[in-house]
């Protein structure tokens, strides 16, 4: 076996030239592969981000039948139940309780539908941090009665500016139409303009009354914890103690963002085997012409006692140098990239940010890819490698000794 490695790695470098294109190409393509799919990994990672901090945190208490139909009648009581649940379960960062109504907002100019959130200011900030998205006058102070915030989005499709008096109507407790009269104190801008252009902000405190609620009523209890990879452990503990409430993770709430980072993940390792089959048929390529260049060579071995067996192996074990010196540069450059980027940021938005951002993803990406990608994406090179190879050995193996001698 070592006279076989020894003919190998001579063999490869005796057309230097045509190794070293083959071996860049085996760089490129896997710097290309492990960037993309560090991009579509970074972008799912960062719309789960969004999702929890600003729009639906980690876990979210609620009546059981509220996620039906979003009625106000729904409502559950934030008590010292929930309060001594949520204080005593370890792994939880912050928490936020919202009532909460569909309705309309209303201008002298225009109208929109949207969701009404009414928050205790100090708590929804802890949980969201509202308070830092705001791009234009102030969050919901305590001086003021009747403040609203509202979105960048549907400020600009509204024509709302600071202190622009807006009408909020919904259906109260009782199925009644109810109304509140407003003044806009603060714009807020998230990564989501979606949501921004769907959500408005009022304190709890004056949103209940108009809904017929008493002060401690809400519908939704959102709780942020200290990491995502405890979700399921806090969930089930929270289940135990609130079994009268409906609790459930983001991923029961949002399943479209499960499915994004799903598709992303897919879409990443489809990108790297397109990739490396595209790069096969080169390895393939030069092989072949590596075989036949050395017909002579390789019929006069076989004569001499080389079984067919040790030409094949020679020929995989030469490939196989090939795509191997090529694989940790590929990797190197490529963790190198995303490692910059993930401390830089990757700014797109001059491109497609406004369209991403309506999607929920930040304009700014920050790629990233665990240790367990790049463990694939080697396996699939080395896949790659052994299949390349197999065509020109059984190439080499097929040869007629006599023959080839002759020619």
């Amino acid at each position: 076996m070592k006279v076989i490695i020894k003919i190998a790695w001579r063999n490869i470098w005796r057309n230097p030239v045509r190794s070293l294109v083959i071996i860049v190409s085996i760089v490129l393509g896997l710097w290309a592969g492990t960037f993309v799919s560090a991009l579509y990994y970074g972008m799912g990672e960062d719309r789960v981000t969004i999702a929890i901090e600003n729009e639906i945190s980690h876990i979210q208490i609620h009546h059981p039948e509220y996620r039906k139909e979003h009625k106000v009648k729904y409502f559950i009581s934030y008590n010292d139940t929930i309060q001594q649940a949520l204080k005593t379960t370890p792994n939880i960062k912050a928490w936020s309780a919202r009532s909460m109504a569909l309705g309309m907002i209303t201008s002298t100019t225009n109208s929109n539908g949207i969701q009404v959130n009414g928050v205790d200011p100090a708590n929804e900030d802890s949980t969201t941090h509202l308070g830092a998205k705001i791009i234009e006058g102030q969050y919901l102070g305590s001086g003021k009665a009747n403040q609203i915030i509202v979105g960048q989005k549907l400020a600009e499709k509204m024509k709302l500016k600071l202190k622009s008096k807006v009408v909020l109507t919904f259906i109260d407790k009782d199925e009644n139409m109810a109304a509140g009269a407003f003044k806009v104190a603060g714009i807020f801008k998230s990564d989501n303009s979606s949501w921004d252009d769907a959500n408005v902000f009022v304190k709890r405190a004056e949103l209940n009354p108009l809904m017929g609620l008493d002060s401690s009523d809400v519908h939704e209890v959102a709780v942020l914890l200290t990491t995502n990879r405890l979700v399921d452990t806090t969930e089930a503990l929270l289940k135990k103690q609130l079994p009268q409430y409906r609790v459930e993770s983001w991923m029961e709430i949002a399943p479209d963002i499960n499915t994004i980072i799903s598709v992303m993940s897919s879409a990443s390792v489809i990108f790297v085997v397109i990739i490396l089959m595209a790069l096969s048929f080169g390895i393939i390529n030069i092989m072949l012409m590596a075989v036949l260049e050395r017909t002579r060579e390789l019929g006069m071995m076989i004569a001499l006692g080389m079984t067919r067996f040790r030409v094949f192996v020679l020929v995989v074990t030469e490939t196989f140098f090939l795509v191997m010196l090529g694989c940790p540069v590929g990797m190197l450059a490529g963790f190198g990239t995303i490692r910059y980027l993930y401390i830089h940021g990757f700014d797109y938005s001059a491109s497609a940010g406004q369209s991403m951002a309506k999607l929920g993803f930040k304009s700014v990406l920050h790629p990233d890819l665990p240790l367990g990608q790049y463990e694939q994406i080697i396996v699939l090179v080395i896949i790659t490698a052994l299949l390349s190879a197999i065509f020109p050995a059984v190439k080499a193996v097929r040869l007629n000794p006599a023959q080839t001698i002759k020619s």
